[in-house]
């Protein structure tokens, strides 16, 4: 008996080993079996070396010609050899051809008959392994690709009857095609389970989440929304691809509010020169009764002092896109609260803002035109409009709260920018972190002028 995998090829089944590690070797490598299933095919292949020799397909004696053919095998259009005492089997019609000078086959004159005929076979193996037999199939019509699990098939030399083919074949195809259900049942389970972990995944608190309470704050569905409100804005370059002309207003109006607050921290930012060492370092510490032993001032590289404004500027950004909205609104949707007096400080930003952008876009290609009156009206502009940034965030940072923190809206944007990418889970406490360094930093910079 030989063991065949009917799974192999979709052009029949092909022979195995019987050992133990060739068969676990077999189909977790070509068929990815693994676990119960594994264990099933391995148990049978056990039970069936109980009861028969299981040989080796590349050493077994082969069927004899003109039998029956073996279910599961393909049948292959092959050719032999026609000389007599020579039994020269081939799939390869080259190779039948230069076989009669290569087995120094004699040519008899006058012979004008072909030296070979084309006959059906099969063989256990492929490739280098493969050895043919002749099988009459005339009384068969199963073609070569039907078939499609592992089957232990007989040869007429183990004695078992040609029923006993097909009795073991179907024991084994019922055996593997209750392994291939399993299979995919577990697939269509673990998909199932794959993605509800996902779904629960975007809700799972680590202990920073917990901490900070988001889940509590910002409603899921939300989460989107409130993401794309506290984006900054593109650059002038990327501004050009905007499609729509509205989108390329706004965000104009969003880089002269991102430039406002650049001209702030570079003026708040002159005044640490002329602030004493002793006030510094009390503005460096992180603990209210000890002073730190190095004095707060500016970061050594500029793209950490960069990288910390635009924290800020992303905060003035949301709140004057939910400005637009209303305080009521705003508080319902994005469960951003203002006091009476930062409400009327952010309106006071919108207004100095649409001064100057609007002082903008009418200019626009003009710039070189302008008269000296015309640029000190505008540079007065931009002041009006410097300064209302500066109260704006002032108003923000001098906040009492109580236990409510994210009553507060600039700790409320620092709740938003714990929104990941996708709009829906969290971000690690290691990427936030330097979000409030950025606003701790930034705000020490403003309280000192303010």
């Amino acid at each position: 008996m030989v063991l065949l995998c009917r799974r192999c090829s979709p052009s029949g089944a092909v022979g195995i080993r019987s050992g133990t590690n060739a068969v676990r070797s077999h189909f977790r490598g070509q068929h990815k079996l693994r676990g119960k299933q594994l264990e099933q095919v391995l148990g049978f292949v056990a039970s069936q070396a109980a009861k028969h020799t299981l040989n080796d397909p590349h050493t077994a004696e082969l069927p004899g010609d003109h039998s029956l053919p073996i279910e599961g095998l393909p049948l292959l259009r092959g050719f032999r050899c026609t000389e007599p005492q020579c039994r020269f089997l081939t799939i390869n019609k080259n190779n039948m051809l230069a076989h009669p000078a290569g087995a120094d086959h004699e040519l008899r004159k006058g012979d004008g008959r072909a030296r070979w005929e084309p006959v059906i076979l099969q063989s256990f193996c492929r490739g280098r392994y493969a050895r043919y037999w002749i099988v009459d199939d005339s009384n068969s019509s199963e073609s070569s690709d039907s078939s499609s699990s592992s089957t232990a098939a007989s040869t007429p030399q183990s004695q078992l009857t040609q029923k006993g083919h097909s009795t073991s074949g179907s024991a084994v195809l019922q055996m593997v095609q209750g392994c291939e259900a399993e299979i995919k049942r577990e697939a269509d389970e673990r998909r199932r389970l794959a993605e509800d972990e996902a779904v629960k995944a975007i809700d799972r608190e680590s202990r920073w989440v917990g901490f900070m309470k988001w889940s509590a704050h910002l409603p899921k569905k939300a989460r989107p929304m409130l993401l794309k409100a506290g984006q900054p804005p593109v650059s002038k370059a990327a501004e050009a691809r905007l499609w729509s002309e509205e989108e390329a207003k706004a965000n104009r109006r969003l880089r002269q509010l991102s430039a406002s607050f650049t001209r702030v921290m570079t003026r708040c930012r002159k005044r640490l020169d002329r602030v004493p060492d002793d006030t510094l370092e009390w503005l460096a510490s992180v603990d209210p009764a000890k002073p730190n032993g190095k004095p707060f001032g500016d970061k050594q590289e500029r793209e950490t002092m960069d990288r910390y404004c635009l924290c800020f500027e992303r905060y003035l950004c949301y709140c004057v896109r939910v400005w637009a909205l209303g305080r009521k609104k705003a508080k319902r949707e994005h469960k951003a609260r203002f006091t009476g007096a930062q409400w009327d400080a952010l309106g006071e930003v919108v207004r100095r803002l649409d001064v100057v952008a609007a002082a903008a876009e009418r200019d626009g290609e003009k710039m070189a035109e302008k008269g000296a009156e015309e640029e000190e009206e505008e540079d007065l502009d931009r002041k009006e409009l410097d300064k209302a940034v500066f109260d704006f965030c002032i108003c923000s940072l001098k906040q009492k709260l109580g236990r409510k923190s994210y009553d507060n809206p600039l700790l409320h944007f620092t709740a938003v920018l714990g929104i990941d990418r996708a709009g829906e889970g969290w971000i690690p406490s290691h990427s936030h972190t330097r979000f409030l360094a950025g606003f701790l930093w930034c705000g020490r910079v403003l309280m000192l002028e303010g």
